[in-house]
């Protein structure tokens, strides 16, 4: 009776994939299509990535990351209303320390969306609340280097270096970052 049972329930399973697979359903998680999404992405196949990363989202659309890494994807496609929209679905006004992480990266996102559009003062109002964020402080270079450059933009040149020389302290410098202080000068 056990052989029968466990043949019975190998066959059950496979039945169960083939009317799956033949009905248009999928056994892939939320994950895997995210995983998925992030290849293709790597690839610069932004087609299957975004198809990839509609299907994670609609299997799990609580995954922050998902929606992040999908509007930084359609910033690479000049889509930045809809990055702005997917940046937003990502943002919750919770004090934990993976919502904040998350909250900082989507602000980011929105900032470069909003500096891509010439919609400079918009720009560093994102930059500004992403920074205000101590969570995933790794950021804070590459957001104060588009902040600076933000600053440059609207004129606000001593901004612009105060932003430049915090980089400069906590880094080696580079040489854009020197050029660029020396520019806002």
């Amino acid at each position: 009776m056990i052989r029968g049972w466990k043949h019975f329930t190998a066959a059950g399973i496979a039945a169960f994939v083939l009317l799956g697979s033949m009905s248009g359903c999928s056994l892939k998680s939320a994950g895997g299509y995210y995983n998925d999404a992030m290849s293709y992405y790597e690839e610069k196949n932004y087609t299957l990535a975004a198809q990839n990363f509609e299907l994670a989202i609609e299997r799990n659309p609580e995954r922050a990351e998902f929606y992040i890494d999908y509007g930084l994807m359609l910033i690479e496609t000049g889509d930045y209303e809809e990055a702005l929209a997917t940046f937003d679905k990502a943002i919750l006004d919770k004090d934990i320390k993976m919502v904040l992480e998350n909250n900082k990266r989507a602000y980011r996102g929105r900032g470069i969306a909003y500096f891509y559009m010439l919609e400079y003062e918009m720009a560093l109002e994102e930059f500004d609340k992403a920074l205000e964020i101590e969570e995933l402080s790794s950021l804070d270079l590459d957001i104060l280097s588009y902040k600076g450059s933000v600053c440059e933009k609207l004129g606000l040149f001593r901004e612009a270096v105060s932003a430049y020389d915090e980089i400069l302290r906590n880094v080696d410098g580079s040489a854009d970052i020197y050029m660029a202080r020396a520019y806002a000068y």
